[in-house]
């Protein structure tokens, strides 16, 4: 699992940024949210597309990517203040995301 501080980026990083950044701009639903680059549309860092180096290894062994931006910065906070995107190439559905993330350590 990867967790990203999103304080600073896209001036706090909406859901429709999170979407897009772990599995690419084809996943985010409202047109108008969609992010480019030099006139490409942006692909996450789960999506196939993505072809830059180290891309194959993440899309085989991270899990989860986490977006967090404390506020307060209290005890617990980043638990819930966290959103988590599961890797579709490693979980077939969506309960079984669901399923993983909710796990406690042992």
């Amino acid at each position: 699992m990867l967790l990203v501080d999103t304080r600073t980026l896209f001036s706090g990083c909406d859901g429709y940024d999170r979407v897009q950044m772990a599995l690419g701009g084809e996943f985010v639903t409202e047109p108008m949210a969609r992010r480019y680059w030099q006139g490409n549309l942006i692909s996450g860092a789960f999506s196939p597309r993505t072809m830059v180096r180290g891309a194959a290894q993440m899309r085989e062994r991270v899990h989860f990517i986490g977006f967090v931006s404390e506020e307060v910065y209290a005890p617990g906070e980043i638990a819930k203040v966290s959103h988590f995107i599961a890797n579709p190439n490693l979980f077939a559905g969506e309960e079984p995301r669901r399923r993983q993330l909710s796990r406690r350590g042992r």
